[in-house]
Parts: C-alpha cells; sequence; structure tokens
C-alpha cells in the first residue's frame, strides 16, 4: 500500500463517520422535539380535563364574613372577575372527587413568555374559611342585586399549579340567569350576582406564538350546581315549580 492509498482510505473514513454522527445528532434532536411535544400535549390535555372537573364540582356553600367586616351578610360563595375566580369544589388536585371540598382559586398573571394561569387549593373549613375573603360590600347600581363585594387578590404561592403557560391573554366570563324566562342567557365579566352561582362558566385562552401541536383552546363548562335557600318553604316552592 502506498502512502496515498493510506490517506485516500482515512479521508473516506473520515466522510463515512462525519456522515454517521450528523444522522446520529439529527435523529436524536428530531426525538427530543418529538418527546417535549408529547410532553406538553400531555400537560395540556391534563389542564383542560383538571378545569372541567374542578368547574363540574363546584359546590355552592353559603360563606360567612367574620364579624368585625360589617354590612355583608350570608351569600353564596363565588368570587368571579375578568382575571380572578374563587369557589369551592367536591374536586381535588391530589385525591381526586375523594379529598372532600376545596376552595379553588384561579389567577392570570405574567409569565416568562406570555400570560400564565395559576391554580391553587385551599382546604375547606365552613363557612368562616370562605367569608374570609369578602373585604366590604359595595353598591352598583348596574350589578343584578345593587350591591357588589369586593375579595381579597388571589396570590401565587410556592405550590402553586401553572394550569396553562405561554398565553397571549386569558380571561373569565359568567353566564347569568337571564332576568326573564324566554330571555337568553348573558355573559358578563364580573359575577354580582349575591343569590345564585353563574350558570356556566367560560375560559377564554390563546397561545402566545403559534406552535405545533394541541394548543390551549376556550373553555366552557356547564355547572350543575344551584343555590338552594334556607328557608324550607321556599325550597319546596322551587322543587314544586319544577
Amino acid at each position: 500500500m502506498t502512502l496515498v492509498e493510506v490517506l485516500v482510505a482515512f479521508t473516506l473514513l473520515g466522510l463515512l463517520s462525519l456522515g454517521l454522527v450528523t444522522a446520529l445528532q439529527t435523529g436524536v434532536g428530531a426525538w427530543r422535539d418529538s418527546r417535549e411535544a408529547l410532553s406538553l400535549d400531555r400537560r395540556i390535555a391534563n389542564a383542560n380535563n383538571l378545569l372541567h372537573a374542578e368547574l363540574a364540582g363546584l359546590v355552592p356553600v353559603l360563606a360567612e364574613p367574620p364579624p368585625y367586616r360589617r354590612g355583608i351578610s350570608r351569600f353564596p360563595f363565588f368570587h368571579g372577575e375578568p382575571t380572578e375566580m374563587r369557589f369551592v369544589s367536591s374536586y381535588s388536585l391530589e385525591a381526586g372527587v375523594r379529598a372532600g371540598l376545596r376552595i379553588v382559586e384561579l389567577s392570570v398573571i405574567s409569565g416568562d413568555e406570555g400570560r400564565r394561569l395559576i391554580l391553587n387549593e385551599l382546604p375547606y373549613r365552613g363557612p368562616r374559611s370562605v367569608g374570609v375573603f369578602a373585604l366590604q360590600s359595595v353598591p352598583e347600581r348596574t350589578s343584578f342585586s345593587g350591591r357588589r363585594i369586593i375579595f381579597t387578590p388571589v396570590r401565587a404561592r410556592a405550590d402553586s399549579l401553572i394550569a396553562a403557560d405561554r398565553l397571549s391573554f386569558c380571561r373569565f366570563s359568567y353566564l347569568r340567569y337571564p332576568r326573564e324566562r324566554e330571555a337568553p342567557g348573558e355573559w358578563i365579566p364580573v359575577w354580582d350576582d349575591l343569590q345564585n352561582v353563574p350558570v356556566a362558566v367560560r375560559l377564554e385562552m390563546a397561545p402566545a406564538a403559534v406552535e405545533a401541536g394541541l394548543q390551549p383552546v376556550t373553555i366552557t363548562a356547564q355547572i350543575r350546581a344551584e343555590y338552594a335557600p334556607q328557608d324550607p318553604l321556599q325550597r319546596l316552592l322551587r322543587l314544586i315549580g319544577r
């Protein structure tokens, strides 16, 4: 073998090795991208199912504000604003439907790459545990009840779950019972009815950037819970009316 033949053999071997390494890197990159896309799709699907389950398990409990907060009487607990929501649900993130009642908090905050939807769960320990969120009752002419309750803001916690991330926007709206029987329901950005809970809740979301795979979508969940008055006569009349 001459020196030229040896150099040609090493050159061909180097080119073949370079092609194999390039193909291996391309395959590993494609596998990594696919795994990340599948993981993101799984997280989005789980978040959608979780939000549906939390809203479907809404329980219209009575809230009893502390005695030092005057001017607020008992009311069916539901805190609904364009970017914040509080309610009591029979579904828990940790134990499903077997964990008892939980106070669910949803809030839209700023994230690293857009808006972020976070979820908190707190234990429910009776009417006082939800009444502490009510700060004051203020008159409002445009509201359904003539007054509106101001609640404490939802705070991000160390154990907050990021239900959706990298959003361009995320807002909530609430379907209110029509004032007349044959009239259509009305979607409102702030829940101001102190006698009922919403018929349905809508979570509108849009991603900040269009990517392959599943994307956060608008969720509209019907609430199958209705506040029942404490007066037995009123409860009986409602049942007869049905």
